[in-house]
Order: structure tokens, then sequence, then C-alpha cells
């Protein structure tokens, strides 16, 4: 007959208390003391885009419609959208403002560093 250890209740009652005192501090340290309110974004609140004084703006001071071009150096197809961007400021000078932000594109990288020097040179 295989004896019984006298120790075996001693080292259960330990693993349960180190779990216990694992699950609790991890629901203090996870529980968030400040209640995050997520909003989904509606047509109230996508009014106007966010633009900064450092983002390059074209067209009409007070615009009816601002279009926010995310584009880069090197990409073909924001180079294609360029000459219908142009006509639309040609043809609403007052009502549209048009906004370049910078969206490097991975597809079009050249190897040569061109690309970052031209960043740098803005």
């Amino acid at each position: 007959m295989a004896t019984v250890s006298p120790y075996r209740w001693h080292v259960l009652l330990t693993i349960a208390f180190f779990l216990v005192i694992t699950f609790i501090f991890f629901a203090v340290a996870t529980a968030s003391k400040d209640k995050i309110d997520i909003k989904t974004a509606t047509d109230e609140t996508l009014t106007t885009p966010t633009v900064t004084f450092i983002d390059p703006q074209i067209g009409a001071e007070t615009p009816t419609v601002t279009i926010v071009e995310f584009a880069d150096f090197t990409c073909e197809s924001c180079a294609d959208l360029a000459p219908t961007l142009q006509q639309l400021l040609e043809k609403y000078p007052n009502d549209v403002r048009l906004v370049w932000k910078d969206f490097p594109n991975e597809s079009s990288r050249t190897t040569n560093g061109e690309q970052d020097f031209d960043r740098t040179a803005r």
C-alpha cells in the first residue's frame, strides 16, 4: 500500500492560494478607473476634416467643400488625379479647398532614397 504524504493538503492549498492571488492581481491591474467612452462616427461628428496649419492647402479660405487628398510623391495614381483636382479648383475657386496630406505608398517606394530626400526637402 502506498503511503499518503502528510503535506499533500499543504501543497494543494498553496497552489490554490497562489492562483487566487494571481487572479486578484490581474483583475485589479486590468480594471480601468477611467471609463473610456467610445463613440461611433456619425454624420454629426464628421462635419469637418482634421486640417492643421502644417498641411499644404490651396483654394477658398472659407470653402463649401474641402477635399483632403492623401497622396504620395511617387504614386502614379496620385499624379493622374492632379489634373482633375486642378480643374475643380479652377471651376469652383470660391467653393473648394484642397488639402494635401503626405501618405507614403509602400508599392511605389524607390530604392535609391529619392522619396526620403523629397520628404526631407519639403
